[in-house]
């Protein structure tokens, strides 16, 4: 579809299914990172993107969590790699727990870094946290005959 000089063959097709595939990606030196999002504005927006995320995972739940809390403050996927909330943000570091998954194996991941009381739109913040998970491939539904 990228190919140089076939934009009017492409368009000619009108509608074209297009199927993804996640493929590995390894960010060995680099952790997760959240980049705050322009328009988040604090205290009643945040709106994030991750990363350098690793792996073939799918992150499916966003939620943050405070220091010696155990209630959390769900985030939305609002579109792409774009999660956020609109309620009050609490005024404190505020770390991720994100429920991963990659094939059919799920896991949750902490982060290990918080995301700073004093965050700033259009800042990128380290996780401290990086995960490489791969999909096994007899887990691949692709490989599976109809």
């Amino acid at each position: 579809m990228a190919s140089k000089g076939m934009a009017r063959e492409l368009l000619g097709q009108g509608i074209v299914d297009v199927e993804y595939r996640r493929i590995p990606c390894a960010y060995k030196s680099l952790n997760l990172s959240v980049r705050v999002e322009k328009n988040s504005k604090k205290p009643h927006y945040l709106a994030v993107t991750f990363l350098y995320q690793g792996g073939q995972t799918d992150i499916k739940v966003v939620e943050l969590l405070k220091l010696h809390e155990t209630h959390p403050y769900p985030m939305h996927r609002n579109f792409g790699a774009v999660w956020d909330m609109s309620s009050p943000i609490p005024d404190a570091p505020l770390y991720f727990r994100l429920w991963v998954i990659g094939g059919f194996d799920r896991r949750i991941v902490y982060s290990k870094k918080p995301l700073p009381a004093d965050w700033k739109a259009g800042e990128i913040y380290d996780l401290g946290e990086q995960f490489n998970d791969a999909i096994d491939a007899t887990s691949d539904p692709c490989t599976c005959a109809p």
